[in-house]
């Protein structure tokens, strides 16, 4: 996904979030330039419907400095994804990503992500449900999942305590299978012929 947005000076900046890797908290892998930020974002939950909220002003804060946020201009998705709706929420949407942390990491780390995030959330947040004209149906199974800088940072941080960093994981409630490999622009499938070779 690739945001552009400007600030109070109408200079054009984007965010690019991409989830071709990991973020390495030992790396701080956020490729940081003057009007782009690279992230990666492969804590996004796959292989179920998902609420996806980016806290945008929190990436624009961290990753451009004394950048004052103006206006969204474009938003472009790509990608294996189906989206339902694209629209902008005033408020925090319950985020249901430390229950998966719980379930893959424990409840310890689940509660270090909670209270990470508390700490350094900005005063005055306020946390509600998404209006019911916008909410998935009755009897469809579907999770939040709120995308923050700090987020990513403390499940950065989770993700090499747990020596996971480099390897195929599980970050969604779905059956556990590798990432296909992308290589030159193809996807090399894992065959039986490809294994044996």
């Amino acid at each position: 996904m690739e945001v552009t947005f400007s600030d109070q000076d109408k200079a054009k900046k984007r965010l690019v979030f991409f989830s071709g890797q990991q973020y390495a908290y030992s790396k701080d892998n956020i490729q940081k330039q003057l009007m782009h930020s690279r992230i990666p974002t492969a804590m996004i939950l796959e292989g179920v419907w998902l609420n996806l909220q980016f806290d945008l002003q929190s990436f624009i804060e961290k990753c451009f400095d004394a950048t004052n946020f103006r206006s969204i201009d474009s938003i472009m998705i790509s990608g294996p994804a189906l989206v339902r709706r694209v629209f902008t929420c005033k408020n925090q949407v319950p985020d249901s990503f430390p229950y998966v942390l719980e379930r893959e990491f424990g409840p310890t780390q689940a509660q270090g992500y909670e209270e990470y995030v508390m700490q350094n959330q900005k005063p005055g947040v306020v946390v509600e449900n998404i209006a019911q004209n916008l909410e998935f149906g009755t009897g469809v199974d579907h999770m939040n999942q709120v995308i923050s800088y700090d987020r990513l940072i403390y499940f950065g941080y989770i993700f090499e305590e747990s020596g996971l960093l480099g390897k195929n994981s599980l970050t969604s409630p779905s059956a556990k299978r590798a990432k296909p490999t992308i290589a030159f622009g193809g996807r090399a499938v894992d065959h039986k012929e490809i294994r044996q070779m």
